[in-house]
């Protein structure tokens, strides 16, 4: 498979940005640091790589939302954040293993309620199915740049696990569309 994704993409450029900083934010994760300054473009590369796997199961206006919902004021910087405290407390004992699914699973339900609180001037409508073939994007790019060997192996596991669980038991109760703005948060609206 070709990369035919352009690196303007402002998906892959944003998700490319949240990587980056968190591992500038994040000593843990500056594992692949330095392969990555000898190669700046191995960032975009591998990030656009992982939205080549699920852009498919976007469609045109699930993407245009989500580069909606991308450029909102301080949207890349509550990503960060969470992602900063998440892997604050997965790394805490220096490694990755089944003791961090309650971290991995507490960073994916975190992520879920940001994207159903989401304050923006602008509300930006994005499915249940964009919303979180967008996370687990996001989620599988951040662990792709930040880890390698047994610890990218773990997390991988554990993120497919998580989002596994999240299809089974909490996807059928959440509506079909998402309003992300502060005034219209999911739980007010759990009917299919």
């Amino acid at each position: 498979m070709s990369l035919t994704t352009p690196p303007t993409d402002p998906i892959v450029q944003a998700v490319t940005d949240v990587a980056l900083k968190l591992i500038l934010q994040t000593p843990e994760l500056r594992i692949k640091l330095d392969e990555l300054l000898k190669e700046p473009a191995k960032a975009l590369k591998d990030v656009s790589a992982v939205y080549l796997e699920l852009q498919h199961q976007l469609t045109p206006a699930d993407k245009a939302a989500l580069a909606q919902y991308l450029v909102q004021p301080f949207a890349q910087h509550k990503l960060i954040v969470m992602f900063v405290d998440a892997f604050e407390g997965i790394m805490a004992d220096g490694k990755i293993d089944l003791s961090d699914s309650l971290h991995v699973m507490a960073l994916v339900h975190n992520l879920v309620t940001h994207f159903s609180t989401f304050d923006a001037d602008n509300t930006v409508t994005l499915s249940t199915n964009s919303v979180l073939h967008f996370l687990y994007f996001l989620t599988k790019s951040v662990l792709l740049l930040t880890l390698e060997g047994e610890h990218e192996r773990m997390a991988l596991l554990l993120l497919n696990q998580s989002f596994q669980l999240i299809q089974l038991t909490v996807t059928p109760v959440l509506p079909e569309t998402w309003k992300c703005c502060g005034c219209w948060p999911y739980h007010k609206n759990i009917t299919r």
